[in-house]
């Protein structure tokens, strides 16, 4: 074969590839938008770079924020829980966070030993429930019921001090109003109104937990989430409005950390905040230094949550790929010797592949039309949805693509195995009937010949569709001589 021959397999080959990738990319692109994949992955990442794997801390506070709820499609269905966003700006991460760590650090001062044992009751009840099972026995039930009895009691110990909050409130308001001109009354009451506050945030806090946990048990009901995202709201404002006396922002923040579990989330928050101390330490202007950390490390964290996107879609690729080359029979091998030897066929593909790069140049020459001259004048070639739509189209109008499986060529090389058997070196003609090592070395090499070609293919085509398109165009420029010459670029009229 001469030189152009071969490079007219190859691309003949490429066109095959890009074809069955098109397929395995879309069959990809389908399985991980029904299982809103890309979003369950980022929450994943979320909670993972936010130590939250029960999905009941900054990472369910984060997802229940204004900022990242508003983008989630259904965010506005009470009926059905919403379905997770696939991509979160950096800057609304970096403020919703903010956000949060300043609220969590003003009500950090409405924690207190009532609150610590209330968490504690509904710890030790939701671990005598597991324990328990689904058949619990006298003795664990009479545990549950212990424990239930202990939750209860906490909990009225947190509205009993809200009680006895409101009665010394309102006593200072009536000192206050009695006494006018007195400042100290008004401090007193001042200081009374925010210890009711408080009261009144660790209980808000309480219910907000117990929201929390019972929407990560039930992650599909969507009654249960729409009733810990109010419950995260109601704290949050409180929070706000606590924070609002606050002077250092840093310091609020502070707080938040020393709050949250050890881990390596409140180790890099610290860190984070360290810096941010040394770069610009005071007024507004903190805040904003801070987000921009926040940011970064939150940038740098996704490029690892993108890895393992890429890896799952890889085993679904190379997957999807096994199930083409066997059911089709795509023998890399098999369909290069078709094309060595079948010109019109090899003609047709390349006809084929050169109208796909004309179709995807074209289509990148009118979406840059409107660019700068520089990029204007060599447009990037990417494979668009009527890019691919063109492959499969051009290979549907080649009906004469060696696929399938054909079984009646494994008994035509059989046959002149045998008759191969029959010559002697001579080349007279034996009547001998071949012996069975020759027959089963045959057969060896028929099937390992099919499990190398198919390998190959499930490899290739694994690859993806960009990638053969890429290769592809590239191919064809060197077959055509080299990249056409862009036209000269007009000065714009003055």
């Amino acid at each position: 074969m001469t030189g152009s021959s071969v490079l007219d397999v190859a691309i003949g080959m490429m066109f095959i590839y890009l074809l069955f990738g098109v397929l395995c990319t879309a069959f990809n692109e389908m399985l991980a938008s029904l299982t809103n994949k890309r979003g369950r992955n980022l929450m994943d990442g979320i909670q993972n770079l936010l130590n939250d794997p029960d999905y009941t801390g900054l990472a369910h506070q984060i997802y229940n924020h204004g900022l990242i709820d508003g983008i989630s499609q259904n965010a506005t269905s009470t009926n059905r829980p919403n379905r997770l966003p696939s991509y979160i700006p950096s800057n609304s991460f970096s403020l919703a966070l903010v956000d949060i760590l300043t609220t969590r650090g003003a009500l950090a001062t409405a924690r207190c030993p009532l609150l610590d044992t209330a968490e504690k009751c509904d710890d030790d009840y939701d671990a005598a429930v597991r324990a328990a099972g689904k058949q619990p026995n006298p003795a664990q039930q009479q545990t549950i019921a212990q424990a239930a009895q202990a939750q209860k009691s906490a909990e009225q110990a947190l509205i009993d001090a809200i009680q006895q909050a409101t009665k010394n409130e309102e006593e200072k308001r009536e000192a206050r109003d009695q006494t006018p001109h007195n400042a100290q009354p008004t401090e007193q009451w001042r200081a009374a109104a925010r210890q009711l506050e408080l009261a009144k945030a660790a209980l808000k806090m309480l219910y907000e937990r117990r929201a929390a946990i019972a929407s990560a048990k039930t992650p599909k009901d969507a009654q249960r989430i729409q009733l810990s995202a109010n419950a995260t709201e109601a704290v949050m404002a409180l929070g706000r409005a606590i924070a609002k006396g606050e002077t250092d922002p840093l310091l609020t923040i502070e707080n938040a950390i020393a709050q949250l579990p050890n881990g390596h989330t409140k180790e890099t928050l610290a860190v984070l905040l360290d810096k941010t101390r040394r770069e610009l330490c005071t007024g507004e202007h903190a805040l904003e230094t801070l987000r921009k950390n926040l940011e970064n490390w939150f940038n740098q964290s996704m490029e690892r949550v993108s890895g393992w996107y890429k890896r799952w879609s890889q085993k679904i690729s190379l997957s999807f790929a096994c199930f083409l080359v066997v059911l089709c029979n795509i023998d890399t091998l098999q369909i290069a010797q078709r094309l060595m030897n079948d010109s019109a066929l090899r003609a047709s593909l390349v006809r084929a592949a050169t109208v796909v790069a004309q179709r995807a140049n074209d289509e990148a020459r009118g979406d840059n039309a409107n660019t700068a001259a520089n990029d204007a004048a060599n447009p990037p070639l990417t494979l668009s949805n009527d890019v691919s739509r063109e492959i499969v189209n051009m290979a549907a109008q080649n009906p004469n693509l060696p696929f399938g499986w054909d079984f009646s060529r494994w008994t035509s090389n059989k046959n002149a195995a045998e008759e191969a058997t029959k010559k002697t070196a001579g080349g007279n003609t034996v009547h001998n009937q071949p012996s069975d090592w020759q027959l089963t070395l045959h057969w060896i090499v028929l099937v390992l010949g099919k499990i190398i070609g198919l390998g190959i293919s499930i490899f290739a085509i694994s690859l993806g569709a960009p990638f053969w398109f890429d290769l592809l165009i590239k191919f064809i420029n060197v077959r055509s001589g080299g990249k056409p010459p862009s036209q000269p670029v007009h000065a714009a009229s003055k």
